[in-house]
């Protein structure tokens, strides 16, 4: 059956993206467009292709991918994945075409749409992890877990754990992404996925609530202390001070709290 442009649509996953490239080779859908199953919004006139993500399908294309892109290119095409956003991914769709109908190094050429689309979102979103990994203070609770919640742009929790795990690695932690309702732990041996609900911790619900632990309260006054006794009022600049310290990273730091 011949599909003018066909809708593959995926399940938003990484492996699911890498046999959607598969897909488009084994049918020849060179011109297909690419969504997640979450975000498309069908039309009576769209021809849709449903992949299932098939792991044999994306180790073949991942180990293709590897073949042709030296480290830097593939780090590129790996942290534009993460932007979860439809022009990424149709970026990301159009490289490999790109990348697997070209011999020799194409990773290089931007004047090719696709090849400057994912290096523009592997900007952005290593710029957004980069941020997480300076702004992210822990606060400890009384069990001796180290926790902080995030709200990042981009879905870098992925991508800054292992930072994270080799500075934390004697005590457990959890970083949460609460736009994404999921998180990380850390047990002192292995990182594992968790998911839970700030609005279901409620004392009458059985769950226990956590509290912070009585040496993080003092050290979190002792550092708004330092801050403010170190701040000069008459050179206070709020202009620079925001290119530095963006407004919507002060929410981790408790000085600005």
């Amino acid at each position: 059956m011949k599909i003018s442009v066909p809708h593959l649509l995926f399940d938003g996953s990484w492996k699911g993206l890498l046999t959607g490239i598969f897909e488009v080779f084994e049918r020849k859908w060179f011109n297909a467009r690419v969504f997640t199953e979450d975000d498309y919004q069908a039309t009576m006139f769209d021809d849709c292709f449903t992949v299932i993500t098939d792991n044999e399908k994306a180790k073949r294309v991942y180990n293709g991918l590897r073949k042709r892109l030296d480290a830097d290119s593939f780090k590129t095409f790996f942290y534009a994945f993460f932007s979860e956003q439809q022009a990424g991914y149709q970026y990301l769709l159009d490289m490999a075409v790109y990348v697997f109908q070209n011999p020799g190094k194409v990773s290089d050429n931007f004047g090719h749409p696709a090849v400057l689309g994912v290096s523009r979102f592997a900007k952005s979103v290593g710029r957004e992890a980069h941020r997480m990994k300076a702004f992210i203070r822990f606060q400890k609770f009384s069990d001796g877990t180290f926790f902080e919640v995030i709200h990042p742009d981009f879905n870098v929790l992925p991508l800054i754990a292992g930072h994270f795990q080799k500075r934390y690695t004697d005590q457990p932690w959890v970083i949460y992404d609460e736009k994404r309702a999921f998180g990380l732990y850390y047990n002192k041996v292995l990182v594992q996925e968790i998911t839970f609900h700030f609005w279901e911790q409620k004392k009458d619900t059985g769950v226990v609530v956590q509290r912070f632990d009585d040496g993080e309260i003092k050290y979190d006054q002792l550092w708004k202390d330092y801050y403010r006794s170190t701040t000069i009022a008459s050179r206070k600049n709020e202009k620079l001070q925001r290119q530095h310290v963006p407004l919507r990273y002060r929410k981790y730091l408790n000085e600005f709290e």
